[in-house]
């Protein structure tokens, strides 16, 4: 459950890096 939860917020993170980029 931890490790999903970090997988969500990583992939969180890298979708607004794609918008910013």
């Amino acid at each position: 459950e931890v490790l999903n939860n970090i997988r969500a917020c990583a992939r969180e993170i890298v979708e607004k890096e794609i918008i910013f980029a």
